[in-house]
């Protein structure tokens, strides 16, 4: 089965036909063992068990595995290989596992994409619903990496002289908080845990589980929330606290822009912006397909960039065409609209007065 893997593996593009293992053949797993290593009397077969797993280098064989023991000492032989090469309780192997894992998570792929390159690259015909499966099969078992590597993690930032903590969640509207803590400046993730939200008790858990497993950091940095904050101090009260510049900058706008921003929305949705351009885009795409689109894209650019060369188009070629009268006399509009809010912003944006052609257009 190495000699498969590596020859395997140097192939690119669909295996061919030589490569391919045919489905439903027999592999029988039996120790070659015949003596007690600990009585030295005969071992007899104890259980047999027939299993089909479905793995990148196994194929879809019939397994039959064969688990013998000492009838007088009751020694029983461990476990085999083929739980190096299939999970206990499943049927996909572990390649398998990491295969739609690294597509689906590293490269971003969706269900169908990935249920494609199995079946152009390996032969492999998955349903649907398998993508999901062993989509939380690879996490559980990254999981499970992470946490006996956590020894090594700690040394080396020890090594570093120590780090700092970085901690933040974040939600879509309706779902749960996935609140991480990362270590700087390497950029480790730590620990991560999904909440219902970010409250107190679920935080100091999490808090305390990363620094029995890799010590207290020399510092911690978050946003100004306060049930960061009190987690923060009911864990490591002692280690120095620091606010992050980006959402303290953040909040500092927020309060200072309120009122303009509000304003400012207010008047975008008085003048019906997105509508009016989803209208407008339909109508460019419509004459684009005809091929009787009456402006070049680089002169609708041009226009929009600088309104007031619209008083120098001529409008008979164009066929009077309204799209165009329409998002100059709306940039116009938004123009005005805009200096009313932000004068400081807005003075070096040239006054244009829609000619009246256009105005009734």
């Amino acid at each position: 089965m190495k000699l498969r893997a590596q020859l395997v593996l140097q192939l690119g593009g669909r295996l061919p036909a030589a490569c391919q293992l045919p489905e439903g053949y027999r592999l029988e797993i039996v120790s070659p063992e015949d003596t007690c290593p600990d009585c030295g009397r005969g071992l007899r077969r104890n259980r047999t068990s027939t299993h089909q797993p479905v793995g990148l280098m196994l194929g879809r064989p019939c397994v039959r595995r064969v688990q013998k023991g000492c009838p007088d000492c009751g020694w029983t032989e461990p476990r085999d290989g083929y739980r190096q090469l299939v999970p206990p309780g499943g049927n996909y192997a572990f390649d398998l596992i990491v295969e739609v894992g690294l597509a689906r998570f590293r490269d971003l792929k969706p269900d169908t994409e990935i249920l494609e390159q199995l079946e152009q690259r390996w032969g492999l015909t998955l349903p649907r619903s398998a993508v999901g499966l062993l989509s939380h099969s690879f996490l559980d078992g990254l999981a499970a990496v992470h946490q006996v590597r956590l020894p090594g993690l700690r040394a080396q930032l020890e090594e570093d002289g120590g780090y700092a903590m970085h901690l933040d969640g974040t939600c879509e509207p309706g779902t749960e908080v996935l609140f991480a803590i990362v270590a700087a400046p390497r950029s480790w993730t730590l620990q991560a845990a999904k909440m219902t939200s970010e409250n107190v008790g679920e935080i100091s858990q999490l808090l305390k589980a990363c620094v029995e497993s890799v010590g207290s950091p020399v510092a911690v940095m978050h946003d100004l929330s306060p049930t960061i904050r009190q987690a923060k101090e009911a864990v490591i009260p002692d280690v120095p606290d620091l606010i992050c510049h980006y959402h303290f900058l953040e909040n500092v706008g927020t309060k200072l822009c309120e009122k303009p921003h509000t304003k400012l929305t207010q008047a975008v949705r008085r003048l019906k912006t997105r509508p009016a351009l989803a209208n407008l885009r339909k109508d460019i795409v419509r004459w684009n397909r005809r091929g009787k689109s009456p402006i070049s894209p680089q002169r609708m650019e041009e226009l929009l960039s600088h309104p007031e060369g619209a008083k120098d188009l001529d409008l008979v070629p164009c066929g009077g065409w309204w799209p165009i009268s329409c998002c100059v006399g709306w940039t116009t509009s938004a123009r005005i609209c805009a200096a009313s809010i932000f004068p400081s912003i807005c003075r070096a944006w040239p006054s244009t007065a829609v000619p009246a052609a256009w105005a009734s257009g």
